[in-house]
């Protein structure tokens, strides 16, 4: 059920994120279209470390190792990070190649320009919640993913509120990067716990 709200949560912002670019007209809302596929091509680039952490601090976390569980944190962030740095620094260079490769609309590649900043910080600003997801998943503290997800939801849509009527589509990105960084600043607000978790039964 934990896994189910969050979902389902997730899913309603990246709704909601196209409900708002279509407030803004056929051209913003294409241009979205296009650019927010490169977003879930970065996701499934950095997921497979979101899936490597899950494996190893499920393993460390099982066996109740608190120095292994940190090496497994540790080492998944920094091959993300470095992983993000590339992405991030390949669609500064490429981006309007790679967008050309989604529509030949010169009206949407000039306007997708504008936007193209946005995208260049998205794996920035994602790898640490993708990560977060994995240690989570493997740690099966839930609860806390289901509780992470409620707070940055509402935060998303007050602030989509707020500078969608001030910024426009700008506001728009900026809010969806924004959720993505309080998503994992929540999470790891909860994750003392699972150390705590992993100490507290290795002293029983």
């Amino acid at each position: 059920l934990n896994i189910f709200i969050r979902s389902v949560l997730l899913e309603l912002v990246f709704l909601s994120f196209f409900f708002w670019a279509s407030s803004f007209g056929t051209l913003i809302l294409a241009v979205n279209q296009i650019l927010i596929q490169f977003l879930h091509i970065f996701a499934y680039a950095l997921d497979g470390f979101a899936f490597a952490g899950e494996v190893l601090v499920g393993i460390s976390y099982g066996k109740k190792n608190i120095a292994q569980l940190r090496k497994a944190v540790f080492l998944c962030f920094n091959w993300a990070a470095f992983t993000a740095l590339i992405l991030s620094g390949m669609f500064f260079i490429f981006g309007n190649s790679f967008t050309q490769l989604m529509t030949n609309a010169e009206e949407v590649l000039e306007i997708a320009k504008k936007f193209k900043f946005w995208i260049i910080l998205v794996p920035l600003s994602s790898f640490p919640a993708y990560i977060m997801d994995g240690i989570f998943f493997g740690s099966t503290h839930t609860s806390e993913m289901r509780r992470a997800m409620i707070f940055s939801t509402v935060i998303y849509f007050i602030l989509a509120i707020i500078l969608t009527s001030i910024f426009q589509n700008n506001g728009l990105w900026a809010t969806l990067n924004i959720f993505l960084i309080i998503r994992a600043l929540s999470l790891f607000y909860y994750y003392p716990k699972i150390e705590r978790s992993v100490s507290s039964v290795k002293n029983l």
